[in-house]
């Protein structure tokens, strides 16, 4: 399978931007077990364009591809894609583990009234709209209903400005009676409005109805604080990492959020403490964003998220890192976006990289009786990162260093040969890793995306993965 979705703007030229995907397949031989499923996603990151821009090959870069259990797929589970395309074991196990450390989800807390959580109702024009079967809620006149365009326009995450609020025009107070009402019963304060592409959570104790396709959840007033509370966690790095993975669309096609996607969400059981704390985060954050500049309030309340749930820091650095990067090549990204991935690593970069691979490898080797020393040498065309084995009971500080003029000159060479003309069409893109009694070397391009910390901890299970096979063949 080639699933083109990352590329679905340059594929067509312009005259559609629709995923796109191949397919080859061949039916099963029911005696033998089914072979694991091809999975490759070409990033436009990675691709090589013509002078003018338009995309004249495709280059497969290793990165880019993984294996599918076709058991698993035959689950139907939108996230086995998802994972495919964009993440990686290291993801599917975050996503697990954060399942585990909040073991509620929103709808179970919501399956019982007086908590709601339902879209927002369809009001309809009852002069316009006489073939339809519609109710009229006269007690609706002059209400106040929330215009999600001026919302999104004002760039508020925190609080509803008043200009958001528009009253309802008396003719646009019907409902169709086959459609229901439970969508008013988020109207009702206190609430958090949702944006159905995850912009924003926003807690309000002011009346309003919320618009069709946004999602509304509402509580008893004796609950406002653990409804605050909530707000500011459904608005953290944690939830929205958690949302990519699971809703269908993001990430493939638009950035939309189904409701069933945001019953799933799984939330923290909180204490008393940490709701106060976090009640008064929110109000903290609406302070920000009306008396001073909120430009790092996003990282402000996941720094404040983090410390008062006590997150794991193995699932923070995949989320941080996840956002800041891969996120935002959705569709292929923006021109930022793409500079700032392809952007050469700096010597901070690195030695966190090194740290990272270096911590890993020892934990795995948790006997303390062997450590492993890494030396990252860098020059123009690739990075090479060098672990060597070693006795020893102590651990052993990374090293980053420019690659001497003769190491220099061989990573040259490697680099172009690394990059093959595999057809007229197609170039592919490989790794190196070499291997020797006692070390490991792994050369790559010196692209900010192949040197996170999160990069990091997949090389050291690679690297793991190989030792363990290397291991099982000589016994």
């Amino acid at each position: 399978m080639t699933n083109f979705s990352n590329l679905r703007g340059e594929l067509f030229e312009g005259r559609a931007t629709a995923p796109a995907i191949t397919m080859i397949y061949h039916r099963a031989v029911a005696e033998q077990e089914k072979l694991p499923i091809e999975h490759y996603g070409p990033f436009a990151i990675n691709q090589i364009t013509k002078s003018y821009g338009k995309l004249w090959t495709i280059t497969i870069n290793e990165h880019e591809y993984q294996t599918v259990s076709p058991y698993e797929a035959a689950h139907g589970d939108i996230a086995t894609w998802k994972f495919a395309l964009w993440g990686t074991h290291r993801d599917k196990r975050a996503i697990a583990r954060l399942r585990k450390f909040f073991p509620q989800t929103l709808g179970q807390l919501c399956k019982e009234p007086p908590w709601h959580l339902y879209e927002g109702p369809q009001l309809r024009n009852g002069l316009i709209e006489r073939n339809e079967n519609l109710e009229n809620l006269p007690y609706l006149v002059g209400k106040n209903r929330l215009d999600t365009k001026a919302l999104n326009n004002s760039d508020y995450l925190f609080s509803i400005p008043d200009n958001a609020l528009k009253a309802i025009p008396q003719e646009e107070c019907f409902i169709r009676v086959r459609g229901g009402n439970k969508g008013l019963l988020v109207s009702e304060p206190p609430h958090v409005i949702m944006n159905a592409a995850w912009k924003y959570s926003i807690y309000s104790d002011t009346y309003f109805v919320v618009r069709p396709r946004q999602i509304g959840l509402s509580a008893p007033p004796v609950e406002a604080d653990r409804l605050r509370a909530l707000s500011v966690f459904l608005s953290s790095s944690l939830v929205k990492y958690y949302l990519f993975f699971q809703a269908p669309q993001w990430g493939i096609e638009r950035n939309r959020i189904t409701l069933n996607t945001v019953r799933s969400i799984p939330i923290p059981s909180l204490t008393l403490e940490q709701v106060e704390q976090l009640a008064a985060l929110q109000k903290e954050l609406v302070s920000m964003e009306l008396e001073q500049d909120a430009k790092y309030a996003q990282a402000y309340l996941d720094e404040q998220i983090i410390r008062i749930l006590n997150a794991p820091e193995s699932i923070t650095t995949l989320v941080t890192e996840f956002l800041e990067l891969r996120l935002k090549l959705v569709g292929g990204g923006t021109r930022e976006a793409i500079q700032k991935a392809q952007q050469r690593p700096n010597q901070k970069v690195l030695q966190e990289y090194a740290q990272q691979l270096t911590s890993d490898l020892d934990g795995f080797l948790d006997f303390g009786k062997t450590h492993h020393r890494v030396v990252v040498e860098r020059s123009r065309d690739l990075i090479c990162c060098t672990v060597e084995f070693v006795r020893s009971d102590h651990a052993f500080t990374p090293v980053v260093k420019e690659a001497s003029s003769q190491n220099g000159q061989m990573f040259t060479r490697l680099q172009q040969e690394l990059k093959a003309e595999f057809t007229q069409w197609v170039y592919v893109q490989r790794g190196l890793k070499i291997f020797s009694s006692s070390s490991v070397s792994l050369y790559k391009v010196p692209q900010l995306i192949n040197w996170t910390r999160t990069q990091a901890m997949n090389d050291a299970d690679d690297m793991i993965a190989e030792i363990l096979s290397t291991e099982r063949q000589h016994r």
